[in-house]
């Protein structure tokens, strides 16, 4: 059971790290936008 759900928490765990360096280019392309700030 615990190898089975070994690929599923390292895939989760990928996916988090994807969304948080999206997040991050989100809040950066966000904020050129606002160069006023």
């Amino acid at each position: 059971m615990r190898s089975a759900l070994e690929p599923h928490c390292r895939q989760a765990r990928r996916i988090r790290t994807v969304h948080k360096f999206y997040f991050r280019c989100i809040i950066i392309s966000d904020s050129s936008k606002h160069s006023h700030i």
